[in-house]
């Protein structure tokens, strides 16, 4: 099997580049052969033409890339990879209709035929999977299982993010006694994390980066400092990469209840807080004092990651849905 991985560079595979171009090239290793296509990735990779062996032109088509390269499959890493420089969609920015990137992909990427398979993770801001339907689409595999449920027009398989256990590896020595927060926090968008951080600031016991570029490359040298990391499904319910990544890393994942959790993480491999964070503080509170919980936790989330939800296994679902839809 060829497989044609179809991304842009951006700010997002930049600074989650383990979630993207890096899951991409483990993919690689796991099919005949997988090539990379999009704006600035030949820059990217420097030149590597065995990742990137034809850079983007305007002017090629799909099927001048697809009969060059002798693909078999397409894969797009989400409908915003499809636009240059950004994708924001008009109903949730009305005021920024100027930002609307253009959709880059060839004229004939709809109409070519060839399965095509798009990995989504930021489709909670749209009304439909139309779009999806319009580019031939054959079915989308959704990072977020709240999403997955929505209705749909297209074929919808849940496809939820997994960790490279090579670089998220747990971390057993000294750890601040501490919560941390760090990833994107807007109370529009993610008033759990929000409310979660500010009444644990009040009580001086949690660290909060509010953005994930302050720590970038010390991203996962901070999941290792702290004894538990704040998190939250957002007010879309997403199963967000954070999730597993913190579990990952021997942090105790402190979250709320959301859509699809008991679906992803084993029965005792986190701890949550209400909704309505009555419980917060004394639930912060045991998590900082009783060590053995904290253990015990820990345990049963490395054992979650390494069983259910590592690069190695997402990759067998992956080939296994491309030929589910052969």
């Amino acid at each position: 099997m060829r497989i044609l991985w179809i991304d842009h560079f951006s700010r997002v595979n930049k600074c989650d580049k383990w979630l993207h171009t890096d899951f991409a090239l483990e993919v690689k290793k796991y099919v005949d052969d997988l090539f990379i296509y999009g704006p600035n990735m030949y820059e990217m990779f420097k030149g590597d033409k065995s990742i990137v062996p034809i850079p983007f032109n305007f002017s090629l088509t799909m099927e001048y890339i697809i009969d060059k390269l002798k693909i078999d499959v397409i894969i797009l890493n989400t409908r915003a990879a499809a636009y240059h420089p950004n994708y924001f969609p008009v109903s949730l920015f009305p005021d920024r209709n100027g930002d609307v990137g253009y959709c880059w992909l060839p004229l004939d990427f709809a109409t070519y035929p060839i399965r095509k398979i798009c990995i989504e993770e930021d489709f909670h801001y749209e009304a439909s999977y139309d779009w999806h339907r319009s580019m031939g689409i054959t079915v989308v595999l959704q990072k977020h299982f709240s999403q997955s449920l929505r209705m749909q027009t297209v074929p919808v398989e849940f496809f939820p993010f997994s960790v490279d256990t090579s670089i998220f590896t747990p971390y057993y020595g000294a750890r601040k006694n501490k919560f941390c927060f760090v990833g994107a926090s807007s109370p529009d968008c993610y008033p759990q994390r929000f409310v979660a951080h500010t009444m644990l600031q009040r009580s001086n016991i949690i660290d909060v980066f509010r953005s994930r570029e302050r720590v970038f490359d010390d991203y996962i040298k901070c999941m290792h400092e702290y004894v538990s990391h704040v998190s939250c499904g957002s007010k879309y319910n997403l199963t967000s990469a954070k999730t597993f990544e913190i579990m990952a890393c021997g942090s105790v994942l402190f979250t709320n209840k959301f859509t699809g959790i008991e679906t992803v993480l084993d029965e005792g491999s986190y701890i949550t807080y209400e909704n309505d964070w009555r419980d917060l503080s004394d639930k912060a509170n045991q998590i900082l004092r009783d060590e053995s919980l904290r253990k015990s936790v820990v345990d049963r989330a490395i054992h979650c990651i390494n069983t259910r939800h590592t690069h190695e296994i997402r990759i067998k679902e992956l080939l296994a849905f491309i030929e589910k839809y052969r």
